[in-house]
């Protein structure tokens, strides 16, 4: 038998995420994960999205304020993290 050691940070942990669309368009969210594939959602301004993460990923969210334009913007998941209250 082989033993296969992996470095910690290789190792995916799924994580409960939040996210609110705190600005006057439509975002699309988009995340490609390696547990649960693909993950897409469109969310309305002063909506909020609870997804699965994982804790090495980053969720992009595309915005566009003129058609001309889209802005792209990276947030990794670990700082999406829903914590449990006491």
């Amino acid at each position: 038998m082989q033993t296969v050691n992996l470095p910690v940070e290789s190792i995916k942990t799924e994580i409960l995420c939040s996210y609110k669309n705190l600005t006057k368009q439509l975002q699309i969210l988009r995340m490609e994960t390696t547990v649960r594939g693909y993950f897409e959602r469109v969310v309305f301004p002063g909506e909020y999205c609870l997804f699965v993460g994982e804790s090495n990923i980053d969720l992009e969210i595309y915005s566009s304020g003129d058609p001309t334009r889209i802005e792209l913007e990276k947030i990794p998941c670990d700082s999406l993290k829903v914590e449990e209250a006491d």
